[in-house]
């Protein structure tokens, strides 16, 4: 029976963990109810059929190897070796790359913040001291040696050993 024909509750839609062996048209109506309750969906799929609940979905996942070209097409990401531990690892990737590159841009703010200050201080006591100097290669290079080191650092590192799969 179709997922349009039953009146779903809340408390049965939070209470299904897996749908298998489904319609097309019960995968389509699924994302669009979990998404209706504002859920974030994911969904995996490689065939044809798969296409609308795919594209429909917030992250659409394709099998590359078994998945139609309709459904490599329909969806964000295609799992190039059609495992499933590849999304985990790929989930971990993610969370470590957006992690890093947040520690990394706090670090820059912050460094160019201190670094402006220097600057500024720096440039002052030169033009006191000789007013013909260049000022924008003052700036810059009191830019360059507060800022460089310490991001570059911060943005390569492993965020935990979960990262390491």
């Amino acid at each position: 029976m179709s997922l349009a024909v039953i009146k779903i509750t809340h408390q049965r839609l939070y209470a299904l963990q897996v749908m298998a062996r489904s319609s097309p048209t019960d995968k389509y109506n699924l994302v669009k109810l979990l998404k209706k309750t504002g859920e974030v969906v994911a969904v995996t799929g490689d065939g044809t059929n798969d296409a609308p609940a795919l594209k429909e979905s917030d992250v659409g996942l394709a099998m590359g190897i078994a998945g139609t070209e309709v459904a490599k097409e329909a969806a964000d990401i295609v799992i190039m070796d059609d495992n499933f531990s590849s999304i985990v690892k790929s989930v971990l990737w993610g969370r470590s790359v957006f992690a890093n590159l947040r520690k990394f841009l706090q670090a820059r703010f912050a460094a160019e913040a201190d670094s402006s200050l220097i600057a500024t201080s720096l440039t002052m006591a030169f033009t006191a001291a000789a007013p013909e100097s260049n000022l924008p290669a003052c700036h810059f290079n009191a830019n360059a040696a507060v800022i460089s080191p310490s991001p570059s650092s911060i943005g390569c590192s492993a965020d935990d050993a979960s990262f390491c799969c």
